[in-house]
């Protein structure tokens, strides 16, 4: 069993600019923020992106969007439990949400599909954090991942460490990698607790979307 060697601290809110292509051109922004004590916690999402972003989808949708995420859940001995997972979307009426029984070791999808949960399941919204949780990393971890649609297992590349500029400052960063059709590449900062300080997403389209941390506030009180 995995055991968290670190918590979350209380509260936090985490500013990202969100950049399209490579090399990146800003086309909105997101805010990550949390709340989490020794029993609960909760992680959402905001993503707003300007009409420019039409230029880069294949949709060619040059409205503005807007992106809801959020993440409920335990804390306990291996950090983070979800127990809920919901996006909601502007233009979408039906929101995507994956609901997490742990008892029947069970997720249950947007689809009614019904999958079996395997310990230390993460949503795509916690993953960010509970990566920072955990400790030696070093053998690299099969990683379970849930979104609304979807419920799928990972094998988690851990990088050379890298040295990250970004707006909020520079850190020595721990480079994570979570491949597939669709991959996910994580930089945690190691003199703020393993917060994610830049996010690299690339679609099943090869669409590149990179989020890097503009600011970061963390209050260590409830």
């Amino acid at each position: 069993m995995t055991v968290a060697v670190a918590s979350l601290p209380a509260r936090g809110v985490i500013h990202y600019s969100v950049e399209s292509g490579d090399p990146g051109f800003q086309v909105g922004r997101a805010m990550h923020s949390w709340e989490a004590s020794d029993a609960f916690y909760r992680i959402t999402a905001v993503t707003e992106t300007s009409g420019l972003i039409g230029f880069f989808r294949p949709l060619r949708v040059f409205r503005p969007l807007r992106v809801e995420v959020e993440s409920r859940g335990r804390v306990g001995t291996a950090g983070l439990q979800p127990e809920s997972f919901v996006t909601r979307q502007t233009g979408r009426e039906k929101s995507e949400q994956a609901a997490f029984d742990w008892q029947q070791m069970q997720v249950h999808l947007s689809d009614r599909s019904v999958q079996p949960l395997t310990a230390g399941a993460q949503d795509l919204l916690s993953l960010n954090y509970q990566l920072g949780l955990l400790g030696d990393l070093a053998t690299g971890h099969e990683l379970s991942v849930v979104t609304g649609r979807k419920y799928a297992r990972y094998r988690l590349e851990v990088l050379p460490d890298q040295e990250v500029e970004t707006p909020a400052g520079t850190f020595r960063t721990l480079h994570l990698r979570v491949p597939g059709v669709a991959s996910t590449e994580l930089w945690l900062a190691r003199e703020r607790g393993l917060l994610p300080v830049k996010i690299r997403y690339v679609d099943r389209r090869g669409n590149l979307y990179v989020q890097v941390a503009t600011a970061i506030e963390v209050g260590e009180e409830p």
